[in-house]
């Protein structure tokens, strides 16, 4: 068991090196290490909220109608011991998150303040790490549900940016991807696709419904809360026993396969597979990303054996000559060397001021 906890321990710090890597994204040549992550793909109507929302034990991710979830969502649990569930959003470092309402709430706001309040999508994610003693250590990104028709002032080609979006996640060879029944062909490779099948307690056939359980395309059946659970705010913990007693009764053979705790546990398994089959190339490309780093401070002039002082103040002389070189380059005094037939800088806003502007404004 020792083990296994030490193993499962790698999930938080894959986190971390995940964050401390998106941080050195700072330009067009920045290397890019791909890292495994379960990918949460689904229509808007599939359950994927509720399905979240038992994987962590709360409600707090927000509902409506149209595109709700309009940016990726990054949930990291993390099992903790006591009794206290909470959570930390990592734009709000260090500001703890008890009341699951304030969580949504926080969602929604800062979903308006990066994605805009005209229901577009984004690509830049909401990161939030959930402490607790009933999950599993896991990390799952929640993508927005599929559309077909543009809602309010949505851009037509909506439909476009989200498959576009949930491609640049799901094309990863690193992935893992959990569809839900409407898009269970998303998936480029069974081998790495798992299908959840909401809403068992609706089914007719539970023969047919136990055959296709059953089956090899990697599916796990689940209950989510109906309409009126959620109109009644029923607790998480009543629907999760209501899964396991009507899975007992309806689905014997196969119940231990399936429902919300097994799911989690598949989930935790798959991703700790997958971070242990790239724990030495992923070795090997920080060794490569930071000697490549440290070759780049040294062109700037920053060296291993400079104090903090040193280096402050080498930081303070490359962006003070920055600024002066920008300063040049607007006031056509750049030391630079400059293209003769084309206009730049200086120049080129000139012309866009005094010229183009005017022009498109007649045209207007």
């Amino acid at each position: 068991m020792e083990g296994v906890e030490r193993i499962d321990g790698l999930i938080p710090i894959f986190n971390t090196i995940h964050d401390i890597l998106e941080r050195t994204k700072v330009g067009p040549g920045s290397v890019e290490i791909p890292l495994p992550q379960i990918v949460v793909i689904g229509s808007q109507s599939s359950g994927k909220s509720s399905v979240l929302e038992n994987l962590v034990g709360q409600p707090f991710l927000p509902r409506g109608s149209g595109i709700v979830t309009r940016c990726p969502i990054v949930l990291r649990m993390i099992l903790t011991p006591g009794n206290d569930t909470w959570c930390e959003f990592f734009h709000k470092p260090n500001e703890k998150f008890d009341d699951f309402r304030k969580v949504e709430q926080e969602i929604i706001s800062r979903t308006d303040e990066i994605a805009g309040t005209d229901f577009g999508i984004t690509s830049e994610s909401i990161k939030i790490t959930i402490y607790s003693p009933t999950v599993l250590n896991l990390t799952v990104v929640d993508l927005p549900g599929l559309v077909k028709i543009p809602v309010g002032q949505q851009p037509d080609d909506i439909e476009e940016q989200v498959k576009n979006l949930i491609l640049g996640y799901i094309s990863a060879d690193d992935a893992v991807i959990l569809a839900h029944k409407n898009c269970q062909d998303g998936g480029p490779n069974q081998e790495r696709t798992i299908v959840v099948l909401t809403k068992l307690d609706l089914t007719d056939d539970y023969s047919k419904m136990t055959d296709v359980l059953n089956g090899k395309l990697g599916y796990v059946g689940v209950i989510n809360r109906s309409q009126d659970d959620l109109k009644g705010d029923k607790p998480i913990e009543e629907v999760l026993k209501h899964e396991k007693a009507f899975l007992a009764e309806k689905f014997s053979s196969i119940s231990a396969k399936h429902g919300i705790s097994c799911l989690a546990k598949k989930l935790n398994r798959i991703l700790l597979q997958r971070i242990l089959a790239c724990c030495s190339g992923l070795s090997l490309n920080i060794r490569n990303l930071s000697t490549a780093s440290e070759s780049e401070l040294r062109e700037l002039g920053v060296d291993e054996e400079m104090t903090e002082e040193e280096k402050k103040k080498e930081l303070f002389k490359i962006v003070d000559e920055f600024a002066k070189e920008y300063k040049a380059q607007i006031d056509g005094m750049s030391r630079s060397e400059v293209q003769s037939m084309n206009l730049t800088c200086g120049a080129r806003i000139d012309i866009i001021i005094n010229n183009n502007l005017p022009n498109e404004l007649d045209c207007f």
